[in-house]
């Protein structure tokens, strides 16, 4: 076992102090402690009955101060651990001066740590981060109907996907006042993009939140805000731990958006959706205290993109899970072409879903995405894979008809016909 050089002192130290302490294997100090040790053990050993504790401490000091002023300085140690030996608090000692949990939302976002809302693109992330940023500034209430902290609180954006012109479209209800409290971060001109990575944008944020002291800072999205990737634990721990570090110095929310995992088979539509489902290396939903889905919720057959939501919290480390809300996106009665979020009930799915259903999901998904037609027989071997069989896929294919073509037409036994998903 290897011992640290505090516990390496305090054994000395202890042995000094007094000589009936248990002796340990001189080996397992390392140079130069082993040698102090030995030294001390052998003049114990050598008259243990009339062993002087303030002449063994003299006597080692002055022996080893004469070597060199590195034995110097660890006979300093060595002594003053003799006057303050190494002890441990227990929780009952330090329970009074550790910090309480605090929310900003909650039970959904707690201040001084890092939250996390993942969902597949397009379905509204971004828009529910700005609104409630918005409600946070104009003291109004949660989407649950639980009251915003009373203050004036800023919030700031960090536009990694730097969509500016976005971001301007969906504040365009905003009050002045509103807008003053929003604090918007865009990639530095000449560097084009934000990376978290590296120390300037690191710094450029730590120096906003110092300033600004906002109640929330907003990253959207984490992909887009570093350029190591997603995948690797060692860069995903490092990014996190920095956020986490952000979030705790200024004791404010820390939402980060995030995207699935790109997947064949069924990804909208309904649950299963869970920490499995989150794009890049498990450490990114580990490292968030609270991690909230959002998801597409089909009332009907056909799935209606304007369609009801279903928010709710993935994984909690901190309390209870509480209900699900309902997202719904209406149109702005000022500005029709914006959204104007409403939350109510979770909704509830029409039907379960049947494998055919699910099947059609992921024959879309993959021929949508294919960067070239495809041959059925390729088609039929990944359908495998994922459960379907060839006549499903086949009975799949005729339901889709409207939607897949064939690149030879009518001759849909040529070897050389493909499926493609019509533009």
């Amino acid at each position: 076992m290897i011992l640290s050089t505090a516990r390496r002192i305090q054994i000395i130290a202890d042995t000094i102090a007094n000589k009936d302490t248990p002796r340990v294997d001189p080996d397992t100090m390392g140079d130069p402690w082993s040698v102090y040790y030995k030294w001390v053990t052998k003049w114990i050993d050598e008259d243990p009955d009339d062993v002087d504790v303030k002449e063994l401490r003299y006597e080692l000091v002055q022996h080893f101060c004469v070597i060199s002023k590195e034995d110097s300085e660890h006979m300093d140690l060595i002594l003053e651990a003799i006057k303050a030996p190494l002890t441990y608090p227990n929780a009952e000692e330090i329970i009074d001066n550790l910090p309480d949990l605090e929310w900003l939302w909650p039970n959904w976002l707690p201040l001084g740590l890092v939250s996390l809302l993942a969902a597949v693109p397009g379905t509204g992330k971004s828009y529910l981060a700005l609104d409630l940023a918005y409600r946070i500034i104009r003291n109004d209430r949660f989407p649950d109907d639980s009251p915003v902290p009373a203050g004036d609180h800023s919030v700031i954006y960090v536009d990694a996907e730097n969509t500016p012109s976005i971001f301007k479209a969906r504040v365009q209800p905003w009050t002045s006042r509103e807008l003053a409290r929003m604090y918007l971060m865009l990639p530095d001109q000449e560097r084009l993009v934000i990376n978290l990575d590296d120390i300037l944008d690191r710094e450029r944020l730590w120096d906003m939140i110092y300033t600004i002291q906002p109640v929330l800072t907003i990253i959207d999205s984490y992909g887009s805000a570093t350029l190591r990737g997603e995948n690797n634990k060692e860069d995903v721990q490092t990014l996190l731990a920095f956020l986490n570090k952000l979030a705790k110095d200024n004791d404010m929310g820390m939402l980060i958006v995030h995207h699935l995992r790109k997947r064949s088979g069924p990804q909208t539509s309904f649950l299963p959706m869970n920490i499995d489902s989150i794009r890049g290396s498990s450490h990114i939903p580990a490292m968030a205290r609270n991690v909230l889905g959002l998801q597409w919720i089909p009332t009907s057959y056909e799935l209606d993109e304007n369609g009801p939501r279903r928010l709710w919290v993935m994984k909690s480390n901190l309390t209870r899970y509480p209900d699900p809300l309902g997202v719904y996106f209406d149109p702005h009665p000022e500005i029709p072409d914006i959204a104007l979020l409403r939350y109510g009930e979770a909704p509830e799915p029409y039907r379960e879903m049947t494998k055919g259903d699910y099947c059609a999901e992921w024959l879309e998904d993959l021929l949508q995405n294919a960067d070239e037609p495809m041959k059925p027989a390729e088609i039929v071997e990944l359908g495998r894979e994922e459960g379907f069989n060839g006549r499903m896929i086949y009975r799949t294919r005729q339901k889709l008809s409207a939607s897949i073509e064939d690149t030879e037409g009518k001759d849909t036994r040529n070897p050389e016909n493909r499926w493609q998903w019509r533009e």
